[in-house]
C-alpha cells in the first residue's frame, strides 16, 4: 500500500505468491484472535486497509453476512483484480474493492465499525498519519485491529544454517532502503492511546512455517525486482551475490527444517467514545 515505486517489494501479479504463502500462514492466528475476542461483526461495516489478494478480505465478508459490507483497499490494481476473482470463485458479493494510497484514506466516505490492517504499517514512511486517517473513518466505539512486526532478528531455523544467516542479514536490511519503521509493532499499544482507541486486547505471535511451498515463497521476498535494484544501486550486495543466497535459501526450505516467521503483534482496541 506504500507508493508502488517505493514499496519493498513487488505488486500486484508478481507478489501474488507471496502474499498467498503469508495468507495461509497467518490467516488461522487472525482468524483465531478474532474468534478469541468474540467480535459480533455481523451486518457491520468493515474497512480492509492494503488488501492484497484478497483471501482475508473473503474470511471477512463472510463475518459480515449479507447486511454487512467490506470496503477493502489496495493501491496495486492487479492485486485488486486478482482479489475481486478470487471473492467472485467464492460466491462472496459484499465487498467494494477501490483503489487507493492508504495516504489518501480520508477520501472516501466511510464510518466503519472495524478496521483491519496487517503488515502494512512497516513498509510506509509514514505509518502513525496512516494510523491517523484510518482512526478518522472509525465510527465511535468501533474496533481497530492491527498485526504488525516487532521482531526479525527473533527468526531461526533449525538446524542453523549460514544460507539462513545470510539471508535474515540481505532482509534486515529492508528498513534502511526504504527509511520506515519494521518493528512498528512495539509502538502501537502506546499511539493506540493517543489516538483515544484503548487497547483491549493483544497477543504476540510468531507461527512456524511447516508447508514447503510457503517457506519458498515467503523467503523469496529476497527475489524482488524492486529490492534486488536497491540493494545492488546502494552498493550493500552485487546481483550475483543476491542470486547466490536466493539460490542457497530455496534449496534449504526444501530440507527438513523448522523455520519461523517474524514475531508480530496483534491488537485490537476500541475508540473511546467519550473521545
Amino acid at each position: 500500500m506504500a507508493k508502488a515505486e517505493t514499496y519493498t517489494f513487488s505488486v500486484g501479479i508478481d507478489d501474488e505468491k507471496r502474499l498467498q504463502a503469508l495468507n495461509h500462514i497467518c490467516n488461522p492466528y487472525t482468524l483465531d484472535f478474532l474468534n478469541q475476542n468474540v467480535l459480533d461483526l455481523k451486518a457491520k461495516v468493515i474497512l480492509d486497509v492494503g488488501c492484497g489478494t484478497g483471501l482475508l478480505t473473503v474470511e471477512l465478508a463472510k463475518r459480515v453476512g449479507p447486511q454487512g459490507k467490506v470496503i477493502a483497499i489496495d493501491i496495486s490494481v492487479e492485486q485488486l483484480v486478482i482479489a475481486k476473482n478470487y471473492a467472485e470463485k467464492h460466491g462472496v458479493n459484499n465487498i467494494e474493492f477501490i483503489c487507493l494510497d492508504v495516504n489518501s484514506l480520508t477520501e472516501i466516505d466511510v464510518h466503519a465499525d472495524f478496521v483491519y490492517s496487517r503488515f502494512l504499517l512497516e513498509h510506509l514512511k509514514e505509518p502513525y498519519y496512516a494510523l491517523d486517517q484510518m482512526n478518522r473513518l472509525l465510527k465511535q466505539g468501533g474496533y481497530l485491529l492491527c498485526e504488525n512486526a516487532v521482531s526479525y532478528e527473533a527468526m531461526f531455523c533449525i538446524p542453523e544454517s549460514a544460507a539462513y544467516k545470510d539471508w535474515q542479514q540481505a532482509i534486515m536490511l529492508q528498513p534502511k532502503l526504504h527509511d520506515t519503521d519494521f518493528f512498528i509493532g512495539k509502538n502501537l499499544y502506546h499511539h493506540y492511546l493517543t489516538m483515544g482507541i484503548k487497547p483491549i486486547g493483544y497477543h504476540l505471535q510468531q507461527p512456524f512455517i511447516s508447508d514447503v511451498e510457503d517457506r519458498i515463497q515467503f523467503h523469496l521476498a529476497l527475489q524482488s525486482k524492486t529490492m534486488q535494484n536497491l540493494l545492488v544501486k546502494k552498493g550493500y550486495y552485487t546481483s550475483e551475490k543476491l542470486l547466490n543466497i536466493t539460490d542457497r535459501i530455496v534449496g534449504l526450505m526444501k530440507q527438513d527444517v523448522l523455520v519461523t516467521f517474524p514475531q508480530y503483534i496483534q491488537l485490537l482496541g476500541k475508540k473511546d467514545n467519550s473521545k
